[in-house]
């Protein structure tokens, strides 16, 4: 079975770190060779409510793929506010 990281939780001295994992869509060179890419990032969050919040708004946006890693920023940035 292949599997993706996708979100990691970590503890830090002021809270937790979430570092979120999202497929790019694959890019084709000029020699017609194909690279996987991923965006990454990462949000602090000060305690256990936050973490629950900020997991439940990014859960949906981890099944799609993104063609940059501005596009996610945009799709993560837009699920927030709702």
């Amino acid at each position: 079975m292949y599997m993706s990281r996708l979100l990691s939780v970590s503890k830090a001295t002021n809270g937790f770190v979430i570092e979120c994992h999202v497929p790019l869509k694959p890019k084709e060179d000029k020699d017609g060779d194909v690279f996987e890419r991923s965006a990454e990032q990462q949000y602090v969050v000060k305690d256990e409510s936050e973490l629950t919040t900020k997991i439940k708004e990014l859960i949906p946006l981890l099944s799609k793929e993104y063609s940059s890693e501005d596009q996610f920023a945009e799709a993560f940035e837009k699920a927030s506010k709702e």
